[in-house]
């Protein structure tokens, strides 16, 4: 992380260009301390809000805690509800990585949105008649033994 910061390349210039060379092994060693000691001030600086987000997400549920915790107090309609955000805010962060466009967050919501109401239309409406017809065991020639099993 450090080394994609320009700041980070300036500080280690800056304190090896304050002495010129020849160097000997204690100017090399003073030089890498001095090093130490700007990059350790340098990154509770820069990146001190990196470390405290990191601490606040360990004690954040996982999505899993919240969405028992979603079912336990809401009930199964808003848990799939939940599942349907997730789905698609996950989608959405696909789409941004792989096809750069952002989705606005009203955007986001019209989609879980007509993602639950769809899967709630689906699941209530009759399935159609099937016109497959289960066919009779016929058994092999004799010479062929066959086996049947189910899945279940």
């Amino acid at each position: 992380m450090w080394a994609l910061h320009d700041e980070c390349g300036d500080i280690v210039k800056n304190i090896w260009k304050e002495r010129a060379a020849p160097y000997n092994a204690i100017m090399v060693e003073e030089k890498i301390e001095a090093c130490t000691v700007k990059l350790v001030a340098w990154n509770k600086t820069e990146f001190n809000h990196v470390q405290s987000k990191i601490q606040a997400l360990e004690h954040f549920p996982s999505s899993l805690d919240s969405l028992m915790f979603v079912h336990d107090t809401r009930g199964p309609d808003e848990a799939g509800d939940y599942i349907a955000v997730l789905w698609e805010v996950w989608n959405s962060r696909n789409w941004f990585i792989f096809n750069s466009p952002d989705l606005a967050p009203k955007q986001l919501a019209r989609r879980a949105i007509t993602l639950v109401h769809d899967f709630r239309e689906a699941r209530l409406a009759p399935c159609p008649p099937s016109d497959t017809q289960v066919g009779k065991c016929v058994p092999p020639p004799s010479s062929i033994w066959k086996l049947n099993f189910d899945a279940g």
